[in-house]
């Protein structure tokens, strides 16, 4: 029994630290990689989100402005040039605009009552942001609503998805 306790079988001190360092160093690739992979899904998430967002404005502009009729440009209070329509769907004369405050895209009625979003929140998913590129430009001649959507990411530093349409209306 006292040859075995004074056994010098076992780890040294400097085995033992190599040991802890070596998994250390692994340790911290895994999570690394954990990080990258969280960062990706993230992104991905994102730009899903943003191609939602794009989609559901683009089909609520077409609702409104395919059976667009009695299109004209207006001056309105802002002393901005919109181009207003009748929209069949909401049932009265009507132009679209950026909304600074919301940071979104505002149907606005141009007998005065208040502006509504042409997107609901809960639409909005993620913090994105929708505008309008440019106002809402109309061609008399070709008979031709053109728009660009924008979808920005919630501080506004990067652009997510963008789409210009061109739209005919039904009745013109």
């Amino acid at each position: 029994m006292r040859q075995r306790i004074r056994s010098q079988s076992g780890f040294s001190l400097s085995e033992l630290l190599v040991t802890v360092l070596v998994m250390l160093l692994a340790t911290s690739i895994v999570a690394g990689g954990v990080v990258a992979v969280r960062n990706a899904y993230i992104n991905i998430t994102l730009k899903a989100d943003a191609q939602t967002l794009l989609s559901t404005t683009i089909s609520a502009l077409e609702d409104d402005l395919r059976y667009a009729s009695n299109i004209e440009e207006y001056q309105y209070p802002d002393k901005k040039k919109y181009w207003a329509f009748d929209s069949a769907d909401r049932g009265y004369h009507m132009y679209l605009k950026n909304d600074s405050d919301t940071e979104g895209i505002l149907v606005c009625n141009t007998q005065g009552t208040p502006a509504i979003p042409l997107v609901t929140d809960k639409t909005i998913t993620s913090g994105l942001i929708v505008k309008l590129d440019k106002e809402l430009s109309y061609n008399t001649t070709q008979k031709l609503f053109t728009v660009t959507i924008t979808v920005l990411n919630s501080d506004k530093t990067k652009q997510l998805a963008k789409q210009e349409i061109q739209i005919k209306p039904v009745n013109s």
